[in-house]
């Protein structure tokens, strides 16, 4: 075997992510804010940016508190991880949390949490509200009770003025100019959707997905 045919595996290391500059373009400009919600990563950058700002695993980690201190001692909450904080996942594996319940969101206080994360490490200092248009990706045919408190907690807690959703694989249809025929196969981490196409309409009643992906 020659040296140039060998393949050195190197560790993969998480570095935590920066807080970014809320510059006067961005927070006077009303611009959109895109977030790719993966149920395996997240994705967020501007609408004006060719890269995402943020990519991060969709994880928290919510330590146990410790037992070994004595009642007298004042209760100490441990911090909580999220995202590219949790530098060593193993160390923590029986501690992660995820919002997902397969790819649909239905743990809200975990999104709620990874939302915080977002806004913060894009640095919007706007007291408390988010004042830009969210374009949100979700699972294709999204039940509407998550839809309902995924809006719920952008309107109400976050003050957003305008939402829209999407699923990731259409919008990657249309950035690419397919056409307006294909079958889209979308292998996700736990689900695997087959999506038809048809003269630009998805056709609902021959889609299908199947409980398999990259988690498994």
């Amino acid at each position: 075997m020659e040296p140039d045919d060998v393949l050195i595996l190197k560790d993969y290391k998480t570095v935590p992510d920066i807080v970014h500059e809320y510059g006067p373009t961005i927070k006077y400009g009303h611009i959109p804010l895109v977030i790719d919600n993966g149920s395996y990563q997240c994705r967020v950058g501007w609408s004006i940016s060719e890269d995402p700002h943020l990519i991060f695993k969709n994880l928290i980690a919510r330590p146990r508190k410790d037992r070994s201190k004595k009642d007298a001692d004042p209760p100490v909450t441990p911090p909580i991880q999220i995202g590219n904080d949790i530098v060593n996942i193993e160390a923590v594996r029986f501690q992660l949390k995820t919002q997902f319940d397969k790819n649909v969101v239905t743990h809200f206080e975990v999104q709620e949490q990874v939302c915080d994360y977002i806004f913060s490490h894009l640095g919007i200092d706007s007291e408390g509200r988010v004042p830009h248009p969210i374009v949100m990706t979700e699972a294709f045919v999204t039940p509407n009770y998550s839809r309902q408190l995924m809006s719920e907690l952008l309107f109400e807690g976050y003050g957003v003025p305008a939402v829209s959703y999407g699923v990731d694989s259409l919008f990657s249809m249309y950035k690419n100019n397919i056409g307006e025929n294909a079958l889209i196969v979308n292998c996700g981490y736990h689900t695997i959707h087959i999506i038809p196409v048809l003269r630009g309409k998805v056709i609902f009643e021959h889609a299908r997905r199947i409980n398999l992906g990259n988690f498994f």
